[in-house]
């Protein structure tokens, strides 16, 4: 048994640099994948590689830049792989703020933020940062979690289920 058999991931800028080499080493470790990227060529391109090499991929285009479309994407994923009858539910977190670009990839505390999200999110959940939170009121509504400690955090952070 491979380490990501049965696991489902979405993998953003995925079209190159670090984004491509993660989703390649998530479909190898056997994981099913979602290529991202806002060059539907470079996502297409990375989804025909993991296909010849026999993974389970999907390529999105989706630009998750505005945090609406970026919830509108991951409750549209975590909906339609619940209702899988082979792939297993995917957790989703999401953060906004700065972060730091270098060769085609995003670094920093929001990138972070948005992955220890992850760990905290329910199997076919999404949860977001109070920042996203605010952004999509009006769009979504946002059940608050139980104030987290988080690695890397000072303090409690607050977070909050996305619904529809």
């Amino acid at each position: 048994m491979r380490f990501l058999d049965g696991k489902a991931v979405v993998i953003t800028g995925a079209g190159r640099g670090l984004g491509e080499a993660f989703a390649l080493h998530a479909a190898h470790a056997g994981a099913a994948v979602v290529v991202n990227d806002i060059d539907g060529d470079l996502a297409e391109r990375t989804a025909e590689n993991i296909r010849a090499q026999g993974g389970k991929v999907v390529a999105s285009t989706h630009s998750v830049a505005d945090p609406v479309v970026a919830c509108r994407v991951a409750l549209a994923l975590t909906d339609a792989l619940r209702a899988h009858p082979v792939l297993p539910p995917v957790r989703g977190g999401i953060a906004s703020g700065a972060v730091m670009l270098r060769d085609g990839d995003c670094f920093g505390r929001i990138v972070n933020l948005a992955a220890r999200a992850v760990k905290l999110a329910r199997p076919g959940h999404v949860v977001v940062s109070s920042d996203v939170r605010t952004a999509v009121q009006g769009s979504f509504a946002c059940a608050p979690l139980p104030p987290a400690r988080v690695k890397g955090f000072d303090g409690e952070i607050e977070l909050f289920e996305l619904t529809s």
